[in-house]
């Protein structure tokens, strides 16, 4: 098992989350993936942190920002042992600054059925 430190997510000196300590046992994750996902979960909480400034995205923008976010996920995945599989993605719902329907996004993860707001500053210019 590890210890509270292992698991503490921190930004700076600052913790913002904490890994699943049962979780890494079950899945077999190393000392090294931990601190690897410890790093993703902070650059995820920055680049949601980093947003919250903007009151508007452009296209490209929105694009990059989403690309970006799917890319820790699919790191996140590998670092937990996970099979890479987009359709359980679930940060770019749980983004602060998302304002697409949470909890039909939660209900859908897993299958290709995706619930997108019109007035979501990130994701009104992604289809």
């Amino acid at each position: 098992m590890y210890t509270e430190e292992e698991l503490t997510v921190k930004v700076g000196d600052k913790p913002v989350s904490k890994l699943n300590g049962h979780l890494a046992v079950r899945q077999g994750v190393t000392k090294t993936q931990l601190e690897n996902l410890k790093t993703l979960h902070a650059e995820l909480h920055q680049k949601f942190s980093e947003l919250k400034e903007k009151d508007e995205l452009t296209k490209e923008e929105a694009v990059e920002y989403f690309n970006e976010i799917r890319d820790i996920e699919f790191d996140m995945q590998d670092n937990w042992n996970f099979e890479k599989n987009e359709d359980m993605h679930s940060n770019w719902f749980k983004d602060p600054n998302c304002t697409c329907p949470y909890l039909d996004n939660v209900d859908s993860l897993g299958s290709k059925l995706s619930y997108y707001s019109g007035d979501c500053k990130i994701h009104k210019h992604m289809f």
